[in-house]
């Protein structure tokens, strides 16, 4: 008994870790949004220019995975959370020190790239350490997880720039990042039990990355999740000046707005988590089911804005009905790249990272140089035009595919 207490105690210790080094990445982007009016008054900087403090961190972000996710094939999972969290914290003390815009930019691509490490090697060590029969759940906890932080955080920083100003978010963060490096350093154990010593030879990789991008159902989970992503990160952008200035919400208002329909994301996890645990429901079956849920409502928005006036009310329901399908996609997606390649974990989950943070570059550096002059209407267009893509492009990819072994079917 005692030894199932202790093998226990670890195991949900170790499920602890694995959600914080998920969480802070996104948390640490959700958190900054509400600050991005202000530091354009702060800086006297263009919308443009203090947007790619968000686009110049997803790009860091999706490039480091595929340094990260190699590397921890090579040299084990734990060595590159840990050099992950050393970049983390020099980008932030970089941010919190910045006195232009061009030093806070880049203290942003430093966090992204140190972020990066924690978000990729976490997917890899839940494949390491549950298993075939057992990522899809636990990568549905670390869903979770991650949509309680993007509620909450737009909320807090809102609340933070506000009363206490834009720099307290980078304090909160860099706190955060060392209390996460010392519990890593001592209490989280190496999962990669056989490193492949010649993970990170050129050729070796460039071939793995060509088979990854042959396999059509590896695309079908990887550019499904991505586009997704993307389109979170669309609103975002967009929806930090627009509801603002279009739509007249406060700093505080816009952050409290970003956490409620961040709750269809939550909503869409916990469905995603019931359907595969009580219904028995397959991982394709459940991103068939969300690919509709995210290409439908962007398009309504698209329509109602086209031939009548959007109001609020109308916006946030039909944006919580597109997060609802990005969080019902998200963990069986993510599960469903990593069962396709078990022996590959780390380049696997590196490559959809990658991709799905490139994905959220673009949309969010165009999104916001549209969104400052047509507003609302950048986001839906935006959002409906990856909600399409997803939605052909996950079919065709999989019956292109076949059933090469059942993956989730």
């Amino acid at each position: 008994m005692a030894r199932e207490n202790v093998a226990g105690g670890r195991a949900s210790l170790f499920i602890a870790i694995l959600m914080a080094l998920y969480v802070l990445g996104e948390a640490s982007n959700t958190m900054f949004v509400p600050a991005l009016p202000a530091l354009v008054e702060l800086f006297g900087a263009p919308e443009a220019i203090v947007q790619y403090t968000l686009s110049g961190y997803a790009l860091a972000f999706a490039i480091g995975q595929l340094l990260f996710g190699p590397l921890s094939d090579r040299f084990g999972r734990r060595p590159g959370v840990l050099a992950g969290l050393v970049v983390f914290l020099a980008g932030t003390a970089i941010a919190l020190l910045a006195t232009s815009i061009g030093w806070l930019i880049l203290g942003r691509v430093l966090q992204g790239l140190g972020a990066c490490a924690g978000y990729v090697v976490a997917r890899a060590m839940v494949r390491d350490r549950f298993g075939r029969q057992g990522a899809a759940p636990v990568m549905g906890l670390l869903f979770l997880c991650l949509s309680v932080a993007v509620i909450l955080s737009p909320v807090i920083g809102g609340l933070v720039v506000d009363g206490l100003g834009w720099r307290v978010g980078f304090w909160l963060q860099g706190g955060a990042a060392l209390i996460l490096g010392l519990v890593c350093l001592f209490a989280l154990r190496e999962t990669n039990a056989r490193p492949d010593p010649h993970a990170l030879r050129l050729l070796r990789l460039l071939r793995n990355y060509a088979d990854l991008f042959a396999n059509p159902r590896y695309l079908a989970y990887m550019l499904t999740h991505s586009c997704g992503y993307a389109g979170i990160l669309a609103f975002f952008a967009g929806g930090a000046f627009a509801l603002t200035d279009q739509m007249g919400l406060t700093r505080q208002e816009l952050g409290q707005g970003l956490g409620l329909v961040m709750v269809g994301f939550l909503l869409g996890i916990v469905a995603a988590m019931l359907a595969l645990r009580r219904l028995g429901a397959g991982i394709r079956l459940l991103v068939s089911i969300s690919t509709v849920l995210m290409a439908v409502p962007p398009v309504l928005l698209l329509l109602w804005s086209s031939f009548g006036t959007l109001d609020l009310t109308g916006l946030m329901v039909l944006e919580f009905a597109f997060m609802f399908g990005t969080g019902l996609m998200a963990p069986n997606t993510a599960a469903g790249v990593m069962l396709e390649y078990p022996d590959r974990a780390g380049l696997a989950a590196a490559l959809l990272g990658c991709m799905q943070m490139a994905a959220a570059a673009v949309a969010t550096a165009v999104v916001s140089i549209l969104s400052a002059r047509y507003g609302v209407p950048a986001i839906t267009v935006a959002q409906a035009i990856l909600g399409g893509s997803a939605l052909v492009l996950f079919h065709l990819l999989v019956r292109m595919g076949g059933r090469r072994g059942a993956v989730g079917d």
